[in-house]
């Protein structure tokens, strides 16, 4: 008895392994959470990186520097990918999200309900709702500097 209850014991501690190292960073109090800004016309604008490779990549890259113009959805920049998991791509946007990926960095702002056509978006962070009203008073052409928040 005592050795059945031994191997459910340590089947069970396996299986918990094995489903974290596929999942890091998918565990709660062991997710990365870099506070950052985007500072552009004299305004500040709180975000935060998740825990994807490209985050992790793009937060080497800080401070970063990048102009674009707004389209009705976002602000929309050319910018170098950089370091990615394929796997951490997806189909579409929420408002807020911050894209880097196919040669774009984008602030998306607008147009959550009608982005799934949009595949392979990779996602590095996000501005809650309650700041996007900075994003959408900037003008039609922004240079965004992004740093590390203090």
């Amino acid at each position: 008895m005592k050795r059945r209850i031994s191997f459910v014991l340590a089947l069970l501690f396996i299986l918990f392994a094995e489903s974290h190292a596929q999942n890091p960073g998918k565990q709660g109090e062991n997710t990365m959470e870099t506070k950052i800004v985007l500072k552009a016309n004299g305004i500040t604008i709180p975000a935060t990186l998740n825990d994807t490779v490209a985050a992790k990549d793009f937060r080497t890259r800080l401070p970063f520097t990048v102009s674009g113009y707004r389209s009705s959805v976002d602000y929309c920049c050319t910018a170098s990918s950089g370091a990615y998991d394929p796997k951490e791509t997806q189909a579409g946007w929420k408002n807020g999200d911050i894209n880097l990926g196919g040669g774009w960095f984008a602030v998306l702002f607008e147009g959550e309900e009608s982005s799934k056509s949009y595949t392979e978006m990779m996602i590095i962070g996000h501005i809650d709702e309650e700041h996007l009203h900075l994003v959408k008073e900037l003008p039609n052409n922004v240079t965004f500097t992004v740093e590390l928040a203090e």
